[in-house]
């Protein structure tokens, strides 16, 4: 049995609850400012936005596979550790597409 170091499981749980929401909150009052820069929801650059806003999270997640890092688990109060990039296949984004979709139209919206 591993003793891990940091938060019990429970806490950690409870951090990434509170962490979570309190990202969403800051990321709707971010989303709201970028819009409103750059003239409001039907000025015709909301699709840019949410591109922009993707590509960077992608972007990100690129550079913390590269350097085998998973810093999530500073939100439970733990310390962060190696990972390894996932193992996928061509099979596997055939079927993440649909998934893929959906989630890019729910954050476009």
């Amino acid at each position: 049995n591993i003793k891990m170091a940091g938060a019990p499981d429970s806490v950690a749980l409870l951090l990434f609850f509170v962490f979570w929401y309190a990202g969403n909150m800051k990321y709707n009052e971010y989303n709201s400012a970028a819009l409103t820069a750059v003239g409001g929801k039907t000025a015709g650059l909301t699709m840019t936005v949410a591109t922009m806003q993707i590509g960077v999270c992608a972007v990100y997640a690129c550079i913390m596979w590269a350097v085998k890092l998973n810093p999530a688990k500073l939100f439970g109060l733990q310390a962060p550790s190696k990972q390894d990039p996932p193992q996928v296949t061509q099979a596997d984004l055939k079927k993440s597409i649909p998934l893929a979709f959906c989630a890019a139209g729910a954050h476009a919206a």
